[in-house]
């Protein structure tokens, strides 16, 4: 059970150093402390892309994705969009997503670049 709890938290800390590598956003593990408000394992300190997210990160060989998911929309509030990010070992990182909010954040990005382009 411990090495499992410390399997967790190392990948807690690497899915975060990925999120900030790529969007510069300040994170940190959720601290483990009961009656908290939050429940995502990554929370950000700062505005940004991540704020509106409840992140939920499995790191295990064995990933029940659905059991995953129904804990990450039972634990995200109303105003976030709930995220499962997961990883076996040796394999990159991967996203899981509602669809709906995969394609409108393609949506909205298209047309920013739009914007971008008649500026």
């Amino acid at each position: 059970m411990k090495k499992s709890r410390t399997k967790g938290a190392s990948g807690e800390r690497e899915a975060a150093d990925l999120i900030r590598s790529i969007t510069g956003t300040k994170l940190r593990r959720t601290p483990l402390s009961g009656g908290m408000e939050f429940k995502g394992d990554v929370q950000t300190l700062e505005d940004g892309i991540v704020r509106d997210h409840h992140i939920e990160i499995k790191r295990v060989e064995a990933l029940n994705l659905p059991k995953a998911w129904r804990q990450a929309c039972d634990d995200c509030p109303p105003s976030k969009t709930a995220i499962v990010m997961h990883r076996r070992n040796n394999t990159e990182w991967m996203v899981t997503v509602r669809a709906a909010d995969y394609w409108g954040y393609l949506a909205e990005l298209e047309e920013l670049r739009s914007l971008k382009v008649a500026a």
